[in-house]
């Protein structure tokens, strides 16, 4: 007791403050053993997830020659639903082409993408990628020859030319040629090569960031390269920038599931598949459906003056 009325004031707040730098940590001990164990349940939960989408009978590789998909009476349920969510799809993705795939929100469109990037193989009917079955091929080999884009793109906190790259030893006339196909020059001509993209590319915008996952899949040559309404989020300027890319990659199979219905992309586009309740309900090119006056001609009609038509 004695000893403690030598303690002033200063002392006791110089206490105080030494006390939080001990009880701060030790606070911080529950939440980071609860993220923890969370953190080896997800672990565990993806393991679970890759070994389940294993298959030691798929052992049929594809080549760069196998990018004509052939889809035959192909239909998907899940669980209880009233219906499938796709019914009987019958199609096909010629080589070298580009298809735009159009329908309201729930009509099945993405469902059909995440069957042919292997992502859903619980489908019935036949998926061929030249004449190999979809069922046979391993998805390392597919991932190989097919990349699926999609609206949320991860990048690197990195330099622009490692994201492209994915550090791989890539030459500088591989990347400038990914560069330029990709609509990525005037973006380096003003950054540089070297300018670094921020935590999962906080520094750049949605069209760059779509940009540089084109070159990614440019870079590595693949041969069929699906877009999952990956304009939906971007203003209508750099959608259009990014679908005329789309358009000018000549060579490469492109299946385009569009958010919007740009006039422009579908009148230059090879193909178009609209899509109902998990039906295909029209097909054929951008003349052809509009002479039908069917129900794409429907949808584009009910658009704006700038030709954009929101299928959420």
């Amino acid at each position: 007791v004695n000893g403690y009325k030598n303690v002033n004031a200063g002392t006791a707040v110089f206490f105080i403050q030494l006390m939080n730098y001990v009880i701060g940590p030790i606070q911080q001990i529950p939440p980071l053993m609860m993220k923890r164990k969370a953190a080896f349940a997800l672990m565990d939960k993806h393991e679970e997830l890759l070994s389940a989408n294993q298959n030691r009978d798929r052992t049929i590789a594809l080549n760069e020659t196998d990018n004509e998909i052939t889809v035959k009476n192909l239909s998907l349920s899940f669980g209880i639903a009233e219906r499938d969510a796709l019914e009987n799809i019958n199609c096909r993705f010629k080589s070298g082409s580009c298809t735009v795939i159009v329908g309201e929100s729930g009509s099945g469109k993405s469902t059909l993408l995440n069957i042919l990037s292997g992502l859903n193989r619980d489908y019935r009917g036949e998926v061929l990628y030249g004449d190999k079955s979809l069922e046979s091929v391993p998805n390392d080999s597919l991932y190989d020859v097919l990349s699926l884009i999609q609206q949320n793109i991860y990048i690197f906190n990195d330099t622009i030319r490692n994201n492209i790259t994915m550090f791989s030893n890539a030459s500088d006339q591989e990347v400038n040629q990914a560069v330029a196909l990709s609509g990525l020059s005037s973006v380096l001509e003003s950054k540089g090569p070297d300018y670094v993209c921020g935590e999962n590319g906080n520094q750049l915008s949605g069209g760059e960031k779509q940009r540089i996952a084109i070159a990614r899949t440019v870079l590595k040559k693949q041969q069929i390269l699906l877009f999952d309404e990956v304009t939906s989020a971007l203003d209508p300027q750099t959608a259009y920038q990014i679908n005329q890319t789309i358009l000018s990659l000549q060579g490469i199979t492109r299946i385009v599931v569009m958010h919007t219905m740009d006039r422009n992309m579908l009148a230059k586009c090879d193909s178009i598949l609209a899509m109902k309740n998990g039906c295909i309900i029209e097909s054929g090119s951008f003349n052809e459906l509009m002479e039908k006056k069917g129900y794409f001609y429907s949808l584009l009609t009910i658009s704006g003056d700038d030709g954009s038509y929101s299928t959420n």
